[in-house]
């Protein structure tokens, strides 16, 4: 398989929409890497770990996944070695801290925007405010590094190689699905939290995500959330 340069994705005609399906493509790893951590520290639960009500997305890993493909980008087009030794640990600690910092802001924007909190860390050694910490930002590193030098230059080309007309249309009605998706999603959330704090449904919209999303798929499909007071 020929290997790609890791500017590809933004020399190439419609480098939006390559960076959309890097997106999507971190939202479905992301998803099954959160699945198969959670199954192992469980001892063997299986846990929802999407971002939304439909489809194995999680959207932190996706941009997380964009962000870190944004670096490798910069970090090719000042013709910085990656193959050595230093541009392999310059990779896996500055991936640590974009995906730490990216973490906790994930974190604050979805409790503002919903008004619960979908991860809390407080438990755990080296955490800020319970919304990252050490360990995490340690395998955000190890992701950036497999990341950049293993799975993006083949999925950059993979992408690239799809029929423009074909890659168009297919993104039109992939980015209103995930649109639609997140804003229902986002409202049925906000509506749990609600219906928390006994605040009636006013709108026929609202009365229809108290029906159609109630507490206990809620509560499944977002097994870690907590009620902010």
């Amino acid at each position: 398989m020929r290997r790609y340069e890791l500017a590809a994705v933004c020399e190439t005609k419609g480098h939006i929409f390559q960076l959309f399906w890097i997106f999507i493509i971190g939202c479905v790893l992301g998803d099954i890497i959160e699945t198969i951590y959670c199954f192992v520290v469980t001892g063997g639960t299986v846990m929802n770990r999407s971002s939304v009500l439909y489809g194995p997305f999680s959207i932190v890993w996706g941009a997380g996944a964009v962000l870190i493909t944004v670096f490798a980008i910069i970090l090719n087009r000042i013709r910085f070695d990656t193959r050595s030794v230093r541009g392999r640990i310059i990779i896996f600690i500055t991936g640590g801290i974009i995906g730490g910092i990216h973490e906790y802001v994930a974190s604050c924007v979805t409790e503002l925007l919903t008004g619960a909190v979908h991860w809390n860390y407080s438990d755990m050694a080296y955490n800020i405010s319970g919304r990252t910490n050490l360990l995490f930002c340690f395998f955000w590193g190890i992701a950036a590094l497999i990341w950049v030098r293993c799975l993006y230059p083949y999925i950059s080309g993979f992408i690239a190689a799809f029929p423009w007309k074909i890659a168009k249309t297919a993104t039109l009605i992939a980015a209103v699905f995930m649109i639609i998706d997140i804003y229902i999603s986002t409202c049925s959330l906000i509506r749990f939290t609600e219906r928390s704090k006994n605040i009636p449904a006013i709108s026929r919209y609202e009365r229809f995500l108290d029906e159609a999303y109630p507490d206990s798929l809620i509560t499944y499909i977002y097994p870690d959330i907590q009620i902010v007071d």
